[in-house]
């Protein structure tokens, strides 16, 4: 027999957490990002990409960089 369960969303505010500030600020070489793009070109060509898409939203674009 099958019970019949209804369940209803509902929406409920929540506060959010409090996250502070930081204290030190990360730095990565140039070198490193060089070395990305350069892993990422040589990939592409593995593949017989000649181009490619990248995409970032608003609020992560920091991970683009």
């Amino acid at each position: 027999m099958a019970t019949d369960v209804r369940k209803r969303a509902r929406l409920a505010d929540v506060p959010m957490p409090e996250f502070g500030m930081p204290s030190t600020e990360p730095v990565l070489p140039e070198s490193l990002y060089v070395d990305r793009v350069e892993r990422f070109r040589a990939a592409m060509e593995r593949q017989g990409y000649e181009a490619c898409a990248v995409w970032a939203d608003r609020e992560h674009s920091a991970n683009l960089s």
